[in-house]
C-alpha cells in the first residue's frame, strides 16, 4: 500500500512537471504572439482553463493521496503495536515524516503553480486590455 502512495506521489509529481511545461509553453506563445485576434485570445483562455482543470485535478489527487497515506499509516501503526516491533515502528514514523515532507513540498509546488497561474491570468488580462485599447484606437482613425 505504501508503494501505491509513493506511486501516486510520483504520478502527481509527473503531472505537475507536465503542467509546468505546458504553462511555460503557453507563456512563450503569449510573449511571441500578442495579437488582437480573438481566436488567439480564445485559445489562450482555453489553455488557461485547461491549466486550471489540471491544477484542480492535482489538488484532488493530492488530497486522495494524503487520505490514503493517513489510512495506511493508521493500519501500519496498529500492526506494529500488536506485534510489538519497536524498530519497525521507528522506521514507519521516519517514513511518515518523509511522506509529510513530500506532501508539504507538493503543496508548496501547487501553491507556486497557482500563484503563477494567477500571474498569467493578470498578464493575459493586461494583454487583452492593451489589444482592445489598440483596436479601439485603430478603429477611431
Amino acid at each position: 500500500m505504501l508503494a501505491e502512495v509513493t506511486e501516486n506521489l510520483t504520478r502527481v509529481s509527473s503531472e505537475y512537471d507536465t503542467l509546468l511545461a505546458e504553462k511555460e509553453q503557453a507563456e512563450r506563445r503569449m510573449k511571441e504572439h500578442v495579437c488582437p485576434e480573438p481566436e488567439k485570445v480564445a485559445v489562450l483562455n482555453q489553455e488557461k482553463e485547461e491549466l486550471q482543470q489540471m491544477i484542480n485535478a492535482l489538488s484532488e489527487d493530492l488530497n486522495l493521496v494524503t487520505k490514503e497515506r493517513q489510512q495506511l499509516l493508521g493500519e501500519l501503526k496498529e500492526k506494529t503495536e500488536s506485534e510489538n516491533k519497536d524498530n519497525e515502528l521507528q522506521q514507519l514514523e521516519k517514513r511518515c515524516a518523509v511522506l509529510a515532507w513530500e506532501r508539504d513540498e507538493f503543496e508548496e509546488l501547487l501553491e507556486a503553480v497557482q500563484a503563477e497561474k494567477n500571474k498569467l491570468e493578470v498578464n493575459l488580462q493586461k494583454s487583452v486590455d492593451k489589444v482592445l485599447y489598440l483596436l479601439i484606437k485603430v478603429e477611431q482613425r
